[in-house]
């Protein structure tokens, strides 16, 4: 695995970690990756894109989701409520859970973790562009 890639597993990792240290969960209903009902534009960086590409590309489209894929209007990885890239999805779909928030403020966490990818950037000297993740 590319150095890059490791260190953002790693961190990926430590994120998934202290998410199931305060018990929350995604229900994996796929509504939040339905853009178009939810209103929601998924960002990342780069590295994260390619990233989640390394995983492999997405699968066919049903042909009556295909123009919403091609607009961004839906994550061409979601089928039937199931993340297919789960294991390399993009710091935005990891910081979205449905159950367990509690006291979590799920704002200042992102805000965290957020930076914490980018001060990996830095790091690792990969300028920083972080951009809508869709379409890919």
């Amino acid at each position: 695995m590319r150095e890059d890639f490791r260190r953002l597993a790693a961190l990926y990792q430590a994120l998934d970690d202290e998410l199931a240290a305060l018990a929350v969960s995604c229900r994996g209903c796929g509504e939040c990756c339905r853009f178009d009902r939810v209103d929601h534009i998924l960002y990342a960086s780069d590295l994260e894109r390619d990233y989640l590409l390394s995983m492999g590309e997405p699968p066919a489209v049903p042909a009556g989701d295909a123009d919403l894929v091609a607009r961004g209007l839906r994550c061409p990885y979601q089928s039937d409520g199931a993340c297919l890239a789960r294991e390399g999805r993009v710091l935005g779909c990891r910081l979205h859970f449905c159950e367990g928030l509690g006291e979590v403020d799920a704002q200042e966490m992102g805000e965290g973790w957020h930076d914490r990818v980018k001060s990996l950037h830095v790091e690792l000297g990969i300028p920083w562009n972080y951009r809508p993740l869709l379409p890919l």
